[in-house]
């Protein structure tokens, strides 16, 4: 049974906004997730591109794709409706998320 890797990266206008998302998320939102399933998390911020946006990490894994999938169907829409109500669609954050398996830690 392999680990399950969720990643979302969020882009943000500036380093002001990724740190005012950045204070909201850890802990809050994190300890959320690992509350409903996540083993580990783990969050990354990026050195500022050229156009000053400033992007974050915040990797979770999962033990299996079974308990992903579990949060996904019982734990998602509440965890992502309370992310946009203090960061609405509107707000210039950009959101992409990724899932994986890992396949290698070290």
């Amino acid at each position: 049974m392999s680990q399950i890797l969720y990643i979302v990266r969020a882009t943000c206008r500036d380093a002001a906004q990724r740190e005012t998302y950045r204070a909201w998320l850890v802990p809050h939102h994190t300890d959320g997730m690992l509350r409903y399933g996540a083993t580990s998390v783990r969050v990354t911020l990026f050195d500022l591109a050229e156009d000053g946006a400033a992007a974050l990490e915040a990797h979770y894994t999962y033990p299996s794709r079974e308990a992903f999938e579990t949060y996904v169907r019982e734990h998602a829409p509440a965890m992502r409706g309370d992310s946009a109500k203090h960061f609405p669609p509107d707000c210039g954050i950009i959101f992409e998320r990724r899932l994986g398996e890992l396949c290698l830690e070290g």
